[in-house]
């Protein structure tokens, strides 16, 4: 049962007889989580628990004197080269502001 808000997600899972849970589907496809996707646990004062995703560091190689990125995406849909194509153009505008050159 999932109970959506707009700042909360409630779900009741329960925990199997070896002490595991499962994370609803809906859940890792919203959160993009992976097989092998590293959750830390966190336990609160009021005797609950948060998980969190933690970040890992992306590796970064260097092929050829070029950096290449050996990760694995978190969001599957994400077209990467439009994504990189907007980061340099928005990065540009900070560089290249035209109202700094202005005479």
């Amino acid at each position: 049962m999932i109970a959506k808000t707009d700042q909360l997600k409630s779900i009741h899972i329960k925990i199997d007889k070896s002490g595991r849970v499962v994370i609803p589907q809906e859940v890792r496809e919203e959160l993009h989580l992976q097989p092998g996707t590293t959750l830390a646990l966190e336990l609160e004062t009021d005797n609950s628990i948060v998980l969190k995703v933690v970040q890992e560091e992306a590796e970064i190689v260097y092929e050829n004197g070029i950096p290449v990125f050996t990760g694995e995406l978190l969001d599957p849909n994400l077209d990467i080269v439009e994504f990189i194509k907007k980061n340099r153009e928005e990065r540009n505008k900070q560089i290249w502001d035209p109202t700094k050159y202005n005479d």
